[in-house]
């Protein structure tokens, strides 16, 4: 069996509903993300899966099953994921043009400074090209590690977001969040961070921008 399939048999043995489990984990998990981790969409966190066998009262190495190699797969599809540019997919050009905005964490956030007072500017890759708005910034904190890890440079699309894209969402008053973008409605964005895998839900109204992370480097 599976982890999730695991995780599923063992819940049920215990007569615990998704939402009952999430809440027995120090992250608090959502039943959301409960429900992905049964259907195999994605797996637990080292950390996750640790504090989940405590609840479900059993060993990791039960929930890992036969193979241990099985924990990392989703692991190795975000670093496949991860668009790190080569060198030679920047455009070709002695100019430094694109905004590179520098951050800080404040209260679990990035504090970014404003483009307009922006003072470092890095080499344009090509699929920003002649796109206006777009900007670099770089990535604080683990919050959507292994994907993007702190220190990479993300560079930035302002375009519409789809389903499942990795955006950074700009507040109001200069703090940002890089979160994969799922779904919004008239009032609301919805999002998720991948370390703790967690729902969020942001009000649109305190919302400046959103730009779609088309690349990475380091």
């Amino acid at each position: 069996m599976s982890i999730g399939q695991r995780i599923k048999q063992r819940r049920k043995e215990l007569n615990l509903t998704q939402t009952q489990l999430g809440e027995l984990l120090p992250n608090k998990v959502s039943a959301v993300a409960i429900s992905g981790w049964e259907k195999e969409e994605f797996e637990p966190s080292r950390i996750n899966l640790n504090e989940t066998a405590k609840a479900l009262k059993v060993s990791v190495a039960w929930l890992l099953g036969d193979s241990l190699e099985s924990f990392n797969t989703q692991t190795r599809k975000w670093e496949k994921e991860r668009k790190i540019i080569p060198n030679q997919q920047f455009i070709d050009s002695p100019e430094k043009d694109l905004p590179l905005l520098s951050t800080q964490m404040e209260q679990g956030l990035l504090k970014m400074v404003d483009k307009r007072e922006v003072s470092e500017y890095t080499y344009r890759p090509t699929n920003l090209n002649g796109v206006e708005n777009a900007f670099a910034v770089y990535m604080q904190g683990n919050t959507m590690s292994p994907r993007y890890m702190e220190g990479e440079v993300l560079y930035c699309h302002p375009k519409p977001p789809k389903p499942n894209d990795y955006v950074v969402i700009k507040f109001k008053d200069n703090k940002a969040q890089v979160v994969q973008f799922l779904s919004k409605d008239e009032k609301n964005i919805y999002a998720q961070s991948l370390n703790p895998l967690d729902n969020i839900t942001l009000k649109s109204e305190n919302i400046a921008e959103i730009s779609v992370i088309v690349a990475t480097s380091i």
